[in-house]
């Protein structure tokens, strides 16, 4: 799959497909928690099941246009 260009947490957009370490789709983005102002990344609040879930920024592998890869 071709999740495009890597990006910064900054231009992540609302609905980008979620994956799991092993590649399966487990939700879309919510929005990206940080504190922009300190350029300090959280982490993001993923779409899933119904329910919305935070996912730490150590547990985010790489930010790309059209896909989040989890750790």
């Amino acid at each position: 799959m071709d999740e495009g260009l890597p990006i910064a947490y900054e231009v992540l957009e609302k609905d980008v497909p979620v994956y799991a370490s092993g590649g399966e789709l487990v939700g879309t983005v919510d929005h990206v928690v940080a504190a922009e102002d300190e350029d300090i990344f959280h982490g993001i609040v993923v779409k899933a099941g119904g329910g919305q879930h935070f996912v730490p920024a150590e547990m985010v592998a790489s930010l790309h246009e059209r896909g989040v890869d989890l750790s």
